[in-house]
Order: C-alpha cells, then sequence, then structure tokens
C-alpha cells in the first residue's frame, strides 16, 4: 500500500493514472488500470492505491481513495 502526498502539486484539477501488470493463473498476462481525477485546493489532499486480490475473478482489482 502506497499513499500518494498531492502537497507537491499546485491548486486546480488533476489526473492520476496507475497501471499494473503481472502474471495470473496459467501464466497469463494481464494488465489493469485506474484513474481518478480530483480537485486540489490549498490543503494536502492524499490519494491511496490498493491493489486487491479478486478470488472470483482471479485477477488483482484496483481501489482508490482520495482523502
Amino acid at each position: 500500500q502506497r499513499v500518494v502526498d498531492t502537497q507537491i502539486l499546485i491548486g486546480g484539477e488533476h489526473e492520476l493514472v496507475a497501471l499494473f501488470t503481472g502474471k495470473g493463473p496459467h501464466d497469463r498476462d494481464y494488465k489493469r488500470g485506474a484513474t481518478v481525477r480530483f480537485d486540489k485546493g490549498t490543503e494536502p489532499k492524499y490519494i491511496e492505491l490498493r491493489i486487491k486480490d479478486s478470488a472470483g475473478k482471479l485477477q488483482p482489482e484496483f481501489e482508490v481513495k482520495v482523502w
């Protein structure tokens, strides 16, 4: 788990794109991604990117939380 500190960004609208590649069941390649758009004001914002295993899909999923 990694939290992205947005203090270095100027105020305004921003977009964060995260890509993840790996090997799945039966040695199959896969690629997953997530995009989040957010408005940055004068206060700091943090973006949490979490990669979760989906047992049903047998692949990882991204969860993105802005706080």
